[in-house]
């Protein structure tokens, strides 16, 4: 890998590409045991969308309004028969209708990582 940056104090590592045939090239040395994440912003840490929310306001405290008030509106749109049984299983299903939660997305697919990266990175510069 050129021209790498590794972050030792987050474990992870940063390639810039030029384009997208520099991309797939580099993609293809990647060992296949690699996890991705797609981000827009390269200066971004590895932080949580609840992380990201609470910033003004401890975490804890945040997050537990966030979770009840979804959980009481969950019968809307969940099955009564398929609500979460567990606090990991509320996290994924508020995660997946976009709640600010303490998960963090990874995929084994540089090229879903690269969609999302790209796909946010464009929103970005669309709303300007």
């Amino acid at each position: 890998m050129t021209n790498a940056m590794v972050n030792p104090d987050y474990g992870f590592s940063e390639v810039p590409v030029d384009d997208w045939q520099h991309a797939k090239a580099t993609l293809r040395t990647f060992p296949l045991s690699w996890i991705f994440r797609g981000q827009s912003k390269g200066d971004w840490l590895l932080v949580t969308s609840l992380e990201r929310a609470t910033s003004w306001a401890p975490g804890s405290l945040t997050e537990n309004i966030i979770s009840d008030a979804f959980r009481r509106q969950a019968h809307n749109y969940v099955a009564s028969h398929s609500l979460p049984k567990d606090t990991l299983e509320w996290w994924a299903l508020m995660h997946h209708h976009g709640a600010p939660t303490r998960l963090l997305d990874w995929t084994e697919s540089a090229y879903v990582a690269a969609f999302f990266a790209l796909d946010e990175a464009n929103s970005a510069i669309n709303c300007d």
